[in-house]
């Protein structure tokens, strides 16, 4: 034990269990009736275009963070057996991951399997499952995986149940990682622009399920990363015991847009603004199909998108924090 109690991580390597991939453990993972009639991807495609737009919003991150994958220091990564990617998405992340850990097992899961990768692109040593994490436990044995990892959904702001599943299937001292975005904002003027507000606004009024929060007229808003840190810090068990330790978080700001002088900055920049365009027409059939916006009305909030993201005096940026903790030998299972 260490000054604060918590249980260092394993110093030996384990023999892993084998996994589970058809049984449900339903009796471990049991969701509040009004969750299992929802599902986390309400609004976007899961298709190659969607894909495609997820996986240049995962080099832009990654270029961002030199290269890494991640910004969380952990201790003997190359060690690591077996990586998980919640909600992966594209899957670019989990192909990434699996070429840098050659030896592990590296598994995404998500609605829908990637619909950008051939056979051949797609590693050995990666596994892909279709989850509906509001509706399935995960389909991987206790104690199973090293670092779970979950970034960009907020369209799941309540993880209670979600984090003792995590909790599951995580290694005594192994890692879980939230990574999420703010709403952006203008570096010059320190406030956010009134076209990207609206977009915030009309996400809140969709089925996007809102966290409450602050800087909104309705005191909604449904950005997660003011609260993910907290997420972790107050997990617990069924008998209140915590699930997490060393639990940090750091916050991020990324431009949108070609603004900064710094080439590797500005070559970012002008990705997430390529990311931004595409993530709010995303939204258009969702917003028509509820009346939010007609078509020319959506048409003319996307040209006034634009004009910010594309305004180098706005400097725009996106706030991110990334939050992590590792999983309490106690709570093993």
């Amino acid at each position: 034990m260490n000054a604060n109690n918590n249980p260092p991580a394993p110093k030996t390597r384990r023999v892993l269990p084998e996994i589970q991939t058809t049984v449900y453990r339903r009796n471990r993972f049991s969701l509040p009736m009004h969750f299992r009639a929802q599902t986390y991807l309400f609004v976007f495609r899961t298709d190659a275009d969607e894909h495609e737009r997820l996986r240049l919003q995962h080099n832009a991150l990654k270029i961002f963070m030199d290269g890494n994958n991640h910004i969380v220091p952990i201790e003997d990564e190359g060690n690591f057996q077996r990586v998980l990617d919640l909600c992966s998405g594209s899957g670019q992340w989990v192909v990434d991951v699996a070429e840098s850990l050659p030896n592990a097992e590296v598994h995404g899961v998500d609605l829908a399997l990637p619909q950008i990768f051939g056979n051949s692109e797609i590693p050995s040593n990666v596994q892909f499952h279709k989850v509906d994490l509001l509706n399935q436990p995960l389909p991987f044995a206790d104690c199973y995986f090293d670092i779970v990892q979950m970034r960009i959904v907020p369209s799941i702001p309540n993880r209670i149940d979600l984090l003792k599943e995590i909790s599951r299937v995580l290694w005594p001292g192994g890692y879980v990682m939230f990574f999420e975005p703010g709403a952006s904002f203008s570096g010059t003027q320190g406030t956010r622009t009134a076209a990207l507000t609206q977009v915030d606004r009309l996400i809140i009024q969709s089925p996007h399920t809102p966290s409450p929060g602050t800087g909104d007229d309705n005191g909604m808003i449904w950005s997660l990363a003011p609260k993910i840190a907290s997420m972790l810090q107050d997990a617990v068990d069924n008998q209140g015991n915590a699930l997490f330790y060393d639990v940090s978080s750091l916050e991020l700001l990324i431009p949108i847009g070609g603004w900064p002088d710094d080439e590797k900055l500005k070559s970012v920049g002008s990705m997430m603004a390529e990311v931004q365009m595409g993530l709010v027409d995303a939204f258009r059939p969702k917003f028509i199909e509820l009346q939010l916006l007609t078509d020319a009305e959506f048409s003319a909030l996307q040209t006034r998108v634009l004009a910010e993201v594309e305004d180098p005096t706005l400097e725009l940026q996106q706030p991110f924090v990334a939050a992590w903790g590792r999983k309490v030998a106690e709570n093993s299972g």
